[in-house]
């Protein structure tokens, strides 16, 4: 829930406290925690001034010994975004093109490799990193990974890490903005404008509701955080219910997967931010919107997969449901001819851009930057992704 910032400039340990107090964000906590006691220690006694806000830590910060070829593999390595790989340590050598371009540079180097994976395509990945003699680890420019993810990846793929918490904060707002869409009636008041009409409509409030999510993992923390403040009540559902506690002072109540119908029966708003595994899939259909309460509203933000369409659109036709917002489908681009974009009274649409930010890129940088600076220091990456599992 901080904005991060990211430091552009390379110094030396021993001239730490030549950092411009303007460009010096981080807190001490979060220094100790990337790079360790030491090195935060050695910072604060060179003067250098901690803010209590969390800031991102660059790979910028601090020379390596570890030689690597970091290999961007991107369809367009024009973007901007990728100024911040440009004058790493001299041992880390930086390659941006397509898999023709980086295959080449792989195959004529025995250096430790690091390939980061900038949206691009499933067969490109597989023929990249099984061409590279010594891969370390790969990193994922997106949270979701379904799309990479296959046999081959598995099995080539040291370590593989994603995105996750870089767009969660977006994705949270508009589980918010959804809610209240419905619940103030955006629809009829834009119907009366159109009409020039003065129509006093009678709203309702997000205090008191029950909203529940299914798939607490990251988004669904930012989900729940928001939900919380507005004055709701929280249920999640969670593989591992283990892993949350009521006591965090967000959560109300924790389902198992066994319980979802329950957790359904029982909520004004669900939002489904479950990623698509083979467990998953079509996870969401008949029999869950049956168990909703009929003016209740779907949210997804997950993986359109994860939902079974068709019973969806029976359970709106049918008002089973009061509506859906929808930013993930099983087909993207949604074909014209979807029933989704005729009915407009009961579904808000977007097209997978409810975390297309302006910052979109430099979000997901920064988490990937954050990650090759513990890797330079061989320390623990973060966001490791269970091949197994696919999330």
């Amino acid at each position: 829930m901080f904005y991060k910032t990211i430091i552009t400039k390379f110094y030396q340990p021993n001239n730490l406290s030549s950092f411009s107090s303007k460009r010096m964000f981080y807190s001490l906590a979060e220094i100790t925690r990337v790079l360790g006691q030491d090195a935060a220690l050695k910072m604060k006694e060179q003067g250098v001034s901690f803010s209590a806000h969390k800031k991102i830590i660059s790979p910028n910060l601090f020379p390596t010994t570890r030689p690597i070829n970091l290999l961007v593999l991107t369809k367009n390595s024009e973007k901007k975004v990728f100024e911040n790989l440009s004058g790493p340590p001299k041992e880390v050598s930086v390659h941006i093109g397509d898999v023709e371009t980086l295959i080449k540079v792989a195959s004529q180097s025995n250096t430790e490799s690091v390939v980061l994976s900038w949206e691009s395509v499933k067969s490109d990945l597989e023929s990249l990193i099984t061409q590279i003699p010594r891969l370390s680890w790969v990193h994922s420019s997106t949270a979701g990974v379904d799309r990479i993810m296959s046999p081959v990846i598995s099995q080539s793929c040291p370590v593989l890490t994603n995105a996750k918490g870089a767009f969660s904060s977006s994705l949270g707002e508009w589980a918010i903005f959804s809610s209240m869409f419905f619940l103030k009636r955006v629809p009829e008041m834009r119907e009366s404008q159109e009409k020039k009409e003065w129509n006093v409509l009678v709203i309702e409030e997000l205090r008191g509701k029950v909203f529940g999510i299914v798939g607490y993992g990251d988004i669904g923390r930012e989900c729940a955080t928001r939900a919380k403040f507005l004055g709701m009540k929280v249920l999640a559902l969670r593989r591992r219910p283990e892993l949350s506690s009521v006591e965090e002072g967000i959560i109300d109540k924790i389902y198992h997967p066994n319980d979802l119908n329950q957790l359904l029966s029982e909520c004004d708003f669900v939002v489904n931010s479950l990623p698509l595994t083979n467990e998953t899939r079509g996870m969401i259909g008949k029999e869950q919107f049956d168990s909703m309460k009929k003016n209740s509203v779907f949210i997804n933000v997950g993986r359109g997969a994860t939902v079974d369409e068709n019973a969806l659109i029976v359970a709106l036709k049918e008002e089973k449901i009061k509506g859906a917002a929808l930013d993930v489908f099983q087909q993207e681009p949604l074909p014209s001819t979807h029933p989704f974009y005729e009915m407009t009274d009961k579904v808000l649409l977007s097209a997978h851009c409810a975390d297309r930010t302006v910052d979109y890129d430099q979000l997901t940088m920064n988490i990937f930057l954050e990650n090759l600076l513990r890797f330079l220091n061989h320390q623990q990456l973060e966001n490791i992704v269970d091949l197994k599992n696919g999330y």
